[in-house]
Formats: structure tokens, sequence, C-alpha cells
């Protein structure tokens, strides 16, 4: 999707993909991108206002967690876990060697004003410690679409939450995601 394009995928054509290797965020336009390490792993987290990538290589082998929507082109190969977006589920995974993935993703529509204070708090969160992105256009409004990510990296694990905004739907997809490396 082009920076300028301002049509918002709708709710029903978001989805959560799992990788047992890396998928390439150049795949995804446009994005703000951070890296991250520790002894343990490495990896970069890609962010964009309609999806999100978050790569982790641990020794040789690599787990990828995607967010996007339907019309984006993505690939099969190595695919581990593919599911929409309802109210509330949790999906545990061992994926890799011996690291635990666990999520758990939410999809909720608030009113106008609700979506507004979160979308505000969101983004002076994560403009601090994290990454947010809004697509060019929407001039910051408040009930414009955004992504929204934070990161946390322990010695163990990888946190990763990210809310994305669906401004003319007033809703909210979000994830939580732990990759445990002591499983």
């Amino acid at each position: 999707m082009a920076a300028s394009d301002l049509s918002i995928p709708p709710v029903k054509a978001f989805a959560l993909h799992v990788y047992a290797r890396s998928v390439h965020p150049e795949l995804f336009d446009p994005h703000e991108s951070i890296h991250f390490s520790n002894p343990s792993c490495k990896g970069v987290a890609s962010l964009g206002p309609y999806h999100h990538i978050v790569t982790l290589h641990i020794g040789a082998h690599t787990l990828t967690e995607v967010v996007a929507h339907d019309t984006m082109a993505l690939p099969s190969h190595r695919e581990i876990l593919s599911e929409r977006f309802g109210r509330e589920t949790t999906f545990r995974r061992t994926t890799v060697g011996d690291v635990s993935y666990l999520t758990n993703t939410q999809r909720e529509t608030v009113s106008e004003s609700i979506y507004r204070q979160i979308h505000r708090d969101l983004r002076a969160m994560t403009t601090r410690r994290g990454l947010y992105l809004q697509p060019k256009g929407f001039h910051r409004a408040l009930s414009a679409p955004f992504g929204a990510m934070r990161i946390a990296l322990e010695a163990h694990a990888l946190h990763v939450t990210t809310f994305h905004g669906l401004g003319d739907q007033f809703t909210l997809l979000k994830t939580q995601s732990i990759f445990d490396l002591t499983s």
C-alpha cells in the first residue's frame, strides 16, 4: 500500500502469521524499523500503520511474526500459523528449538472519544520508547489510522506489544507476544 493511499483496509482483512524463517520487510511500505540484540538473539522489528513484522534470530534458527491485511502478498513457505483477528484469541506454539512463542490478539471497536484518547496515549508512549507510524495524508489527526509498537528485550525473552488503529472504524488490533528463549 503506497504511503499516500488513504483507504483503510477493513478489520476482517487482518491476520496474524508466524513463520519459521525471515520475511522481507521490503514487501511492506511504508515502515519504520528498529534493530535489537543480546547475547542470546538478535532481530529487527518493522512497523507500518497496517502491518508489523518482528524477526528474531536465535543461533541458526529464525522466527517471524507478521500482522498484515489480506491484500498484501505474503509468502506461504515455512508458515507455521495463520489466524484472522477475532475478538480475543491466544495461541501457543513451540517453534524453533527451545523457543516458546505465545501471543494474545485482540480486536476492539470503541467510541470515537476513546479511540482518540488511546491514540494520543500510544503516540506519546511509543514516540519516546518504541515505534509509531501514521500514514501520510492524515495530518496527525487523532481519529486517523496508526501503528504503534513497544519492544522489551530481556536476557531470555522478547516481549512485543503492537497496536494498529483503524480510524474510520474506531477499531484497535492489538498483539502481545512473548518469544521465550528458556523453554
